[in-house]
């Protein structure tokens, strides 16, 4: 009988936990949330204030004050729409890291159905790609130089591929034994790829370093003998040449222009031929006379000076030749 009464006892309790369950916990979550709605007003206001602070300063241009308010809004009331805003404005302000990072929140907990989800995914698309592009591109420097770009090291000269890099401010040290060591401070923007030309100044005495490719040693160039003078263009003739060739040939056209107007004169003389054009005739026929002696003046002193020009000037003796009213006019020169 007690065995009984005892086994009855158990049943019951069991009962009335099994029905207690089922109304307590759904209370006791009523009792949280009730608690929770009374702080959430104030919560919701704060947020609603710094939101509408962040806007105003967006709309005019100031961006850190806009993320500042936005940032604030965000943790008092974690909307995902707060994240596209902070999204907008560190674009603006090229700091696409961070621009990147508050969209992929946003993407992480906004509802798809939202009118700019779509819109969000396809510019983290192109933020990516303009991510990916931002690099330093290194020109010239020391083989087996090292590189280090903003406390990050880079391997070794050369590197004709790009250093990816966040677009901002850097500092590229580039160092290599026996030279001074090459530090600069370099802007990338966003989505561009910056040429850097490395200059290393070697140290007084140091001897210059091997080829970084063992392949290469024994095949440094050898120095470049000195120009020689006709490389250098000290005794070029060759304008000469030409300068005396076309005023020989504008000697021969004078003169044949000359024996033109001596055989239109022939028997201007006789009483019994008519001349009409006589006098100019005559002047055309004194000027072309006196052109083709100018010319051939001209052609003869050319040709004398490209010649002596054009001659050894380690020899004992020169001619030195200048044009004149005769042609020409040389003497030697000891």
């Amino acid at each position: 009988m007690r065995t009984r009464t005892c086994l009855l006892a158990w049943f019951g309790l069991f009962c009335l936990a099994a029905f207690a369950s089922p109304i307590a916990w759904p209370l006791a979550w009523l009792g949280a949330r009730a608690v929770h709605a009374q702080a959430a007003p104030e919560t919701v206001d704060a947020a609603r204030d710094h939101f509408r602070r962040g806007e105003a300063a967006y709309q005019k241009g100031s961006y850190d004050v806009a993320i500042s308010e936005w940032e604030a809004a965000y943790a008092a009331d974690p909307r995902p729409r707060i994240q596209y805003n902070l999204y907008q404005a560190y674009e603006r302000l090229g700091q696409l890291t961070n621009a990147s990072a508050a969209l992929q929140r946003y993407l992480s907990t906004a509802d798809p159905e939202d009118p700019s989800y779509s819109d969000a995914t396809a510019r983290m698309t192109a933020l990516q790609q303009r991510l990916q592009a931002t690099g330093i591109r290194l020109v010239g420097g020391v083989d087996g130089a090292a590189i280090n770009v903003s406390g990050q090291d880079w391997g070794r000269l050369p590197r004709p591929d790009k250093i990816s890099v966040q677009p901002g401010n850097h500092r590229v040290v580039v160092t290599m034994d026996g030279y001074r060591e090459f530090v600069t401070n370099v802007v990338v923007p966003a989505g561009q790829v910056v040429d850097l030309a490395i200059q290393l100044e070697a140290l007084d005495g140091a001897a210059p370093p091997l080829a970084s490719d063992p392949s290469q040693l024994g095949t440094q160039p050898l120095a470049t003998p000195p120009p020689t003078q006709a490389e250098e263009g000290g005794n070029d003739t060759t304008a000469f040449f030409v300068v005396a060739g076309v005023l020989g040939a504008g000697a021969i056209g004078s003169g044949i222009w000359a024996i033109n107007r001596v055989s239109e004169l022939d028997g201007c003389n006789d009483s019994a031929n008519f001349c009409p054009q006589q006098d100019t005739v005559k002047t055309q026929r004194t000027i072309a006379f006196i052109t083709t002696g100018a010319l051939a003046a001209g052609a003869i002193a050319s040709l004398i000076y490209a010649l002596a020009a054009g001659g050894d000037d380690d020899e004992t003796s020169a001619a030195l030749c200048r044009p004149d009213a005769a042609g020409g006019h040389c003497q030697l020169r000891f």
